[in-house]
């Protein structure tokens, strides 16, 4: 399937600044039981997994998490991010939950989900993304005049690429 945008503008590496992740977003951590405490049930339980965008299992109880959020592993597979469209329950050991302080579509969440991925090498199960090292991270974002990040070149960036249609 074709893009939903056939073009980008090409990305300027020299245009880009560094922006604090808590300049973004409420790093929250989840208050819900650990997934061996719960019940099965059809409420997505995200955890420290690599896979199946965090869903480590489903379980019973209304979601604790509002939707439109990313989630990004802090143990297990140490800076997995992953951006959920849907409300769902979290590990409070296993996941921070970045709440974002502006508006946030699918595109600008998956754009920024790579950036952060990015900060990956840096971390470890004994050096770990926690709430503090997450604060004080830094991805390099497209802005516009003023320091304010583009939110409509890294939407435009998202819906450029192949496959896009898909999401």
């Amino acid at each position: 399937k074709p893009p939903l945008t056939p073009h980008a503008p090409p990305l300027n590496v020299a245009s880009l600044q560094g922006v604090q992740i808590k300049e973004l977003f409420d790093i929250l951590v989840s208050q819900d039981s650990n997934v061996t405490e719960s019940s099965p049930g059809k409420t997505p339980y995200i955890s420290s997994s690599q896979q199946n965008n965090g869903i480590a299992a489903f379980v019973y109880g209304s979601p604790s998490q509002d939707a439109n959020t990313i989630t990004v592993a802090r143990n297990g597979s140490v800076g997995s991010a992953f951006y959920h469209s849907y409300a769902y329950c979290a590990s409070p050991d296993d996941v921070r939950i970045l709440k974002p302080k502006f508006v946030m579509n699918k595109y600008s969440a998956l754009f920024l989900t790579v950036l952060i991925e990015k900060e990956k090498y840096r971390y470890a199960y004994g050096r770990k993304f926690g709430t503090k090292r997450l604060k004080e991270t830094k991805i390099f974002l497209p802005v516009k005049s003023a320091g304010v990040p583009d939110w409509e070149y890294m939407e435009k960036f998202i819906k450029a690429r192949p496959f896009s249609v898909n999401l």
